[in-house]
């Protein structure tokens, strides 16, 4: 693949480590007010598995809307 071609795509594509700490960051502490250690945020390839417990049952689909989301913006 042309070096050019690959420094663009670069530009679009975002590391798992950038994804995770997004999620961590903005979608559980500020978006949703929970404690970093709430929830476990594992990104491999740009596939987010999301772990752990809520208090309250109704945040496990807002959870997984929110890192959706994040995800596919950058797809």
């Amino acid at each position: 693949m042309d070096d050019l071609l690959i420094d663009v795509l670069q530009l679009f594509l975002r590391r798992d480590h950038a994804i995770q700490e997004e999620i961590l960051q903005d979608v559980l502490i500020r978006t949703l007010r929970l404690r970093p250690s709430a929830l476990t945020v594992e990104v491999t390839d740009g596939v987010v598995p999301v772990g752990g417990t809520v208090e309250q049952h109704s945040l496990v689909p807002i959870v997984m809307q929110l890192c959706r989301t994040s995800t596919e913006w950058w797809a």
